[in-house]
């Protein structure tokens, strides 16, 4: 009696960071830190982080399937959720930070749920899509997420994206430069 036996390696997403996958930033930095100071905000505030926006370095369509922390910090963000937006102006400048989820001032624009949403424009183009995240100031006791995992994928390749962008709420009795500083140390 021949037993033949077959070992696979069990296969899941790829992960990459910027250059190494389908989606890619449009321009540099490819990861930053932006923190917002509580203690100019009443609890229950919601905020939006961004300056992420993606584009494709490879043809064909990308299909965005969750949005996650790489790792969350604190315990006083609450995620809200993630959305995106079609950038089709070179011109036109995307969020790094502002109250409100959305933004104040940005009803004119349409965001849209990040999760099953497309990413077809070419790097290179001067277009993209913004990745906007949310949280919730809750208890003014700071938090966030030291980064973002992407998960799409392209026809039937699954991917991870990770994107190095600290986002914090920094508590309202710490403040942003010592709470990064504690954090990164």
């Amino acid at each position: 009696m021949v037993m033949t036996v077959i070992a696979c390696a069990p296969t899941g997403p790829q992960r990459h960071e910027d250059g190494g996958g389908p989606i890619a930033w449009t321009g540099a930095p490819s990861s930053f830190t932006v923190g917002i100071d509580l203690s100019a905000y009443p609890q229950g505030t919601d905020f939006s982080f961004g300056a992420m926006v993606l584009c494709r370095s490879e043809e064909g369509v990308a299909t965005i399937m969750a949005v996650r922390p790489t790792e969350e910090i604190g315990q006083g963000a609450r995620y809200l959720g993630a959305l995106v937006r079609d950038v089709d102006d070179p011109e036109d400048m995307p969020v790094i930070s502002s109250a409100g989820f959305p933004p104040e001032g940005t009803n004119h624009i349409a965001w849209q749920p990040a999760e099953d949403s497309d990413v077809e424009v070419a790097c290179g183009s001067g277009r993209g899509v913004e990745l906007l995240i949310g949280f919730q100031n809750v208890g003014g006791l700071g938090g966030g997420w030291t980064g973002v995992d992407l998960h799409y994928r392209v026809d039937a390749e699954e991917y991870i994206f990770e994107i190095e962008n600290l986002m914090v709420l920094c508590p309202e009795h710490q403040g942003c430069s010592s709470y990064i500083e504690d954090l990164s140390g």
